[in-house]
């Protein structure tokens, strides 16, 4: 039960980590052509875009992947202390 619940949340991170790239590159290929159109620079702002874009999204990877590290870790003192515990408690 627990492992279909661990695949649940794998998967859902990656989705999530798949939208945490997508989006923002959605989003600066259109605001970039939107800006090349107007100011007529056919590259520049679109790649400026996809820059910013690329650096806010692996920033984002990096601050989920510290939360749910720290979640792991809390998850594996938690059951590691109720392991201590119930040792204790044989004795």
């Amino acid at each position: 039960m627990q492992s279909k619940n661990s695949n649940k949340r794998v998967i859902a991170i990656l989705l999530y980590v798949g939208a945490i790239f997508a989006v923002p590159a959605i989003v600066a290929a259109l605001f970039g052509s939107y800006l090349d159109n107007k100011y007529s620079t056919a590259p520049l702002y679109s790649a400026i875009s996809f820059v910013v874009a690329f650096v806010l999204s692996w920033l984002t990877v990096i601050r989920l992947y510290i939360k749910e590290t720290k979640k792991l870790e809390t998850k594996t003192d938690e059951k590691n202390g109720m392991v201590k515990s119930n040792t204790s408690n044989k004795n």
